[in-house]
């Protein structure tokens, strides 16, 4: 098993489901003419988070995105993470600790806690 095979699995399994149905609003309302790619992927078509998405244009993630998934993930959870903290600030109005939550973004466990936190604060 290679390298991001093996950390997109891991993050899979420590992340898990979580859902938000307003980010996803606010994502495609800033990409209206892209797919949104759960990075993660999904599991008997049950999509792992919602809080890692991130906008491709159709054809590229039905012909490469999908087949490449560890791949993509490891290539662009920064980007997707990126784009949370955007909708975070922006959306939420919610100032970011930075130095309680970026430098541990790469850490599964405290991305986690990151995401259950904005959760509670979602609405």
């Amino acid at each position: 098993m290679n390298k991001y095979k093996q950390e997109y699995l891991r993050y899979r399994h420590i992340l898990g489901f979580q859902k938000s149905k307003k980010y996803l609003k606010w994502v495609k309302e800033k990409y209206p003419n892209k797919d949104l790619h759960h990075l993660l992927g999904s599991v008997k078509g049950k999509k792992y988070t919602d809080y890692l998405v991130y906008p491709f244009e159709h054809n590229y993630h039905l012909n490469v995105v999908e087949k490449q998934k560890a791949y993509y993930f490891c290539n662009y959870k920064d980007k997707a993470i990126s784009l949370f903290t955007d909708y975070v600030e922006s959306e939420l109005k919610i100032e970011i600790d930075y130095t309680k939550y970026v430098d541990y973004f790469d850490d599964p466990e405290t991305l986690k806690e990151f995401f259950e936190f904005i959760k509670e604060h979602e609405g």
